[in-house]
């Protein structure tokens, strides 16, 4: 389900990874070019893992591409998307499933990032000067019948790294039962801020699995 290529534009540079707890996992991430200058930019988690996880996570992403491979989707409200997926996630599943989502749309041309999160790990903007922007929930939830869905914005700086992550990222412990945490993902972003994405995004992985690794105290 994982995006083969990815979006190719001038100014924008993507790399993701994916390590499944076990064959397959609910955790979904997709980059969309909606046209030359806009690209959207989701990551899912499906409760659960497994096939079942898997199976619910590719009908969010049936839906998700239905709804932004249809012209005019650049100037659609993120609100407003994650509201239709919500309506048809809650009528395809039972009531013990959920899922966290977030997805944004990045402007090259004027720099702006529409987002909204519901229910999903913050992701961060890391800028030139150090300091670092969180893209907080909405306080909302896929899959919830009731939900509150609020659209945000940021003007992203020149040079920023925007990273975006599911729970398998932030959870690991060590010995002592510490989770890496949101905090430690930061800094380790911070110490590599200045390399390729993929050197950004490989760097962070190696971070939390030394966290856990046997015999590791942090």
């Amino acid at each position: 389900m994982f995006p083969r290529v990815f979006p190719k534009v001038e100014g924008l540079e993507i790399e993701a990874i994916c390590k499944a707890a076990r064959s397959v996992s609910g955790d979904y991430y997709d980059f969309i070019q909606l046209d030359p200058t806009h690209v959207a930019i989701a990551l899912g988690d499906i409760s659960g893992k497994g096939i079942s996880a898997a199976l619910l996570m590719a009908s969010l992403q049936a839906a998700l591409r239905s709804q932004l491979l249809t012209p005019g989707s650049e100037q659609l409200s993120t609100a407003e998307l994650v509201a239709r997926l919500n309506k048809h996630l809650v009528r395809n599943t039972g009531e013990d499933r959920f899922a966290t989502f977030l997805v944004a749309v990045y402007d090259m041309e004027t720099r702006k990032l529409r987002y909204t999160n519901a229910g999903h790990l913050p992701g961060f903007c890391l800028s030139d000067s150090k300091s670092c922007t969180w893209m907080w929930a909405a306080w909302c939830w896929v899959l919830w019948k009731t939900i509150l869905i609020k659209r945000e914005w940021w003007e992203v700086p020149r040079d920023a790294v925007f990273i975006a992550y599911s729970d398998g990222l932030v959870e690991p412990e060590n010995a002592y039962g510490e989770e890496f945490g949101v905090s430690r993902l930061e800094a380790a972003a911070q110490r590599v801020r200045q390399g390729d994405p993929k050197r950004i995004a490989m760097a962070l992985m190696t971070a939390a699995e030394e966290w856990s690794a046997p015999g590791a105290s942090g």
